[in-house]
């Protein structure tokens, strides 16, 4: 159960709606940079703003009704996980009673962003692509050869 006061009670003390509404409109600038970043890292970026969003809001509802959900039973956090991390690692994160477990679930949120991230600076993103690009369309390519012959 939430009380006021303690440790607990002043890490959560400044969440209310307007904390949630200014942790999200730095967003609005970062949208303008969305074509340069690729799908996949915005796609893993939208989640894992999402995963705090949905955090935030759990801690604010609680401390209305003066009891915060674990994170771990919300079926807003389960759904938010799923398709970002491992089934194995969304049983361990979801499961193990350490209090840990959150900076294990945002890790796992924060691992594939970095790697995409490397891949883009590196330009290894983009040379993966037109690798893709140019397998795709010699097979094309061989498609219409082949029915040239028949």
């Amino acid at each position: 159960m939430y009380k006021k006061g303690g440790a607990l009670g002043a890490a959560i003390s400044t969440v209310d709606e307007k904390f949630i509404n200014d942790a999200m409109r730095p967003v609005e600038m970062l949208e303008r940079q969305r074509p340069y970043l690729g799908e996949t890292l915005w796609l893993r970026f939208f989640i894992y703003r999402a995963f705090f969003g949905r955090l935030a809001f759990l801690i604010n509802d609680g401390k209305r009704r003066d009891h915060i959900q674990n994170w771990k039973e919300d079926s807003g956090v389960r759904q938010l996980l799923s398709p970002a991390i491992s089934s194995e690692m969304l049983s361990s994160v979801l499961e193990t009673k350490n209090p840990t477990t959150i900076r294990i679930a945002i890790n796992a949120l924060e691992a594939p962003m970095l790697e995409e991230i490397s891949l883009i600076v590196s330009g290894r993103r983009s040379a993966f692509e037109s690798f893709k690009n140019a397998k795709d369309l010699q097979a094309s390519l061989a498609e219409v050869v082949e029915q040239r012959r028949l």
